[in-house]
């Protein structure tokens, strides 16, 4: 079995800094007033932006910071890093004229839960189609056994010598 990571250095990289400006873009938007023309449509489906958006920020936290088999305390590590993070979220709109609610806060928790079952899923069905196939390209698998011959056998396209005495 093999636990080699799922993606380059260069593609990490890139992805930690999409969760980045994810983070960053999420923190901001929920720091500033709401325009009066789209409080309509915010209020409406404010528990559906709060839950999908904490579930593509799960997303991006999952493929930039877990490796491909991530044990039970990293999951755990990050479901808490992220419900702090969106109560720390929630208790900070106050500081900016917003209202923080508890329901706000469950619609995110739900978001993180649903995008992290998911992951942690999808990773380990990544990780192990990443080793069936490390298994088939290794040089033990890809040639078969070697099959013992004894050494006085003869193959059977010899010519066989005749047994006259001269």
């Amino acid at each position: 079995m093999t636990d080699q990571p799922a993606f380059s250095r260069t593609q990490r990289l890139v992805i930690r800094i999409v969760w980045l400006l994810a983070v960053v873009t999420l923190f901001c938007a929920t720091h500033l007033p709401v325009p009066d023309d789209a409080e309509e449509i915010v209020s409406t489906f404010d528990k559906i932006i709060h839950a999908s958006s904490y579930c593509i920020l799960t997303v991006l936290t999952c493929l930039a910071w877990l490796p491909p088999r991530p044990g039970f305390r990293r999951i755990t590590i990050l479901i808490l890093g992220l419900l702090l993070f969106a109560a720390f979220d929630e208790f900070t709109q106050a500081l900016v004229h917003r209202s923080p609610d508890l329901e706000d806060w469950k619609s995110d928790a739900s978001g993180i839960v649903i995008a992290c079952v998911v992951m942690v899923n999808l990773q380990a069905r990544w990780s192990r189609r990443r080793s069936q196939a490390a298994a088939m390209t290794t040089p033990e698998a890809a040639t078969p056994p070697e099959v013992a011959i004894p050494p006085n056998a003869v193959p059977a396209s010899a010519p066989v010598a005749s047994q006259d005495p001269v």
